[in-house]
């Protein structure tokens, strides 16, 4: 038997009846096709060397999940911009206050108006696909408690859904094992800073929009 064919054969036990074996073997995809994908396919393509048969945990997400997850990421993105602009703010002040005594600068530009930088971009795409970052949601989708594992966006396990999102450029953390639920909160609220951001607090605080701060503690 082909190896290929082999993969497709030893892969079949994860995929849904509409979703043919041969169609697609690994990431990037375009994201048109992404979105089109079951959730169980997407572990597939994201996890490709676990051995789990994703179907067989009956992850259900909720008619209205796919809301939730839009307007979770709004309010990240205004919580993250906000804080990037009081940092610059707290910055320029630092900046300000280490002239000498004798020398008088220019005065401070007005900082009270509306926000005047931008977030990097690709900071903005990181928290934009996090609800693509399917095996970061899934355990909190199975009803079975010992499979209540999750993954972290920025860990190795990750790879491929930065890279299926342009995210290759993120360092990875030091993660190198799924989570429950409650581990995840307290792995993400472990600094780890990219240029200035911290993704762990951005990912903690849009997973607390989606689900709430208690569910987080949940094992």
């Amino acid at each position: 038997m082909p190896q290929a064919r082999a993969m497709d054969v030893e892969k079949k036990g994860n995929l849904v009846a509409n979703e043919h074996p041969t169609l697609i073997d690994s990431l990037p995809v375009s994201e048109e096709y992404w979105n089109q994908l079951s959730v169980e396919r997407k572990m597939v393509l994201l996890l490709p060397n676990e051995a789990t048969i994703w179907g067989n945990l009956l992850a259900e997400f909720p008619s209205d999940w796919e809301k939730r997850a839009e307007e979770a990421v709004y309010r990240t993105l205004e919580k993250t911009k906000k804080e990037w602009d009081e940092s610059k703010i707290t910055n320029s002040e630092e900046i300000y206050e280490e002239w000498d005594e004798g020398y008088e600068p220019d005065p401070q530009p007005n900082m009270s108006g509306p926000p005047c930088t931008e977030l990097p971009e690709w900071c903005v795409t990181f928290i934009e696909k996090l609800p693509q970052c399917t095996a970061m949601h899934f355990g909190f989708h199975v009803s079975v408690p010992n499979e209540r594992k999750c993954y972290c966006p920025c860990s190795k396990k990750m790879e491929t859904w930065r890279r299926q999102f342009g995210l290759e450029d993120i360092p990875q953390c030091n993660a190198k094992k799924r989570f429950f639920v409650s581990g995840l909160g307290q792995h993400l609220n472990t600094p780890h800073r990219v240029e200035g951001m911290d993704l762990h607090k951005i990912a903690y605080n849009y997973l607390v929009i989606v689900y709430g701060v208690d569910r987080l503690r949940q094992r």
